[in-house]
C-alpha cells in the first residue's frame, strides 16, 4: 500500500523481538505450552519506594520472550521464517541478524529500520547488514518463506476446485470474443436495414 502510495516505509523491530536473530527456538513455544506459561512474568526489581500503581505497572510487563509472543512474532510461523533467514546467514557466512536487516533493506520502499539494540556488540552486528548482498535466489526464499497468507475468503475464491466450480474450467479468449461480437453487430445492423 505505501509504494502505490509512493510512501516510504520506517519499520519497527527488523528483527521481531530476536525471533529473527535466532534467539528462539520451538522449545520456547513448546515449554511454554506444556507449563501454562503465556502469561506475563513478574518484573524481580520492583523497589520498596514505588507506588502502588507503578508496582502494579511493573508486575504486569512481560519479559523479552513474553512480548514477542504477544506480538505474535513468536510463534511457529515465526519460527520458520527464522529458519529460512538462517539458512541464508549459512550460505552468506553473515549472522542471521544481518541476513534478517540486509532483507529488509531490500524491500522496495524501505527507507530505514529501527533497530533496537541493547548493546554495543548487537548495534555492531545489526550494522554489519550494510555489507550483506543478497543474491536474487536468496531474496526469493525468503519471501517465499514470510509470504502473508490471504485467508478466507481469498485463498477459498482463488482454490482451483472454487474456481473450476465457479468457471467451468472456460477460457476466454477476449480478442476472438470482440471480433464475433462485431460481425453480430455488423449483422444485426444488415438485417434491420433490410
Amino acid at each position: 500500500m505505501a509504494q502505490e502510495l509512493g510512501l516510504g516505509v520506517t519499520p519497527w523491530s527488523p528483527l521481531a523481538g530476536g525471533v529473527l536473530a535466532g534467539k528462539y527456538t520451538r522449545k520456547d513455544i513448546e515449554s511454554d505450552v506444556r507449563q501454562g506459561k503465556n502469561a506475563p512474568q513478574k518484573n524481580a526489581k520492583a523497589g520498596k519506594n514505588q507506588s502502588a500503581q507503578k508496582q502494579q505497572a511493573d508486575d504486569e510487563m512481560p519479559s523479552r520472550k513474553g512480548f514477542a509472543q504477544a506480538l505474535g512474532n513468536l510463534s511457529s510461523r515465526g519460527l520458520d521464517i527464522a529458519d529460512a533467514v538462517k539458512t541464508v546467514a549459512g550460505e552468506t557466512g553473515h549472522t542471521a541478524s544481518q541476513v534478517a536487516i540486509r532483507w529488509l533493506l531490500d524491500q522496495p520502499g524501505v527507507t530505514s529500520p529501527i533497530i533496537g539494540a541493547r548493546t554495543l556488540k548487537q548495534l555492531e552486528d545489526n550494522l554489519g547488514a550494510l555489507e550483506v548482498e543478497l543474491n536474487r535466489e536468496q531474496l526469493d526464499f525468503l519471501n517465499r518463506a514470510s509470504a502473508i497468507e490471504h485467508g478466507f475468503p481469498h485463498d477459498f475464491l482463488h482454490s482451483d476446485m472454487v474456481r473450476k466450480f465457479v468457471d467451468g474450467d472456460t477460457v476466454i479468449d477476449r480478442a476472438a470474443n470482440a471480433h464475433d461480437n462485431a460481425d453480430d453487430r455488423h449483422r444485426h445492423i444488415r438485417e434491420a436495414a433490410e
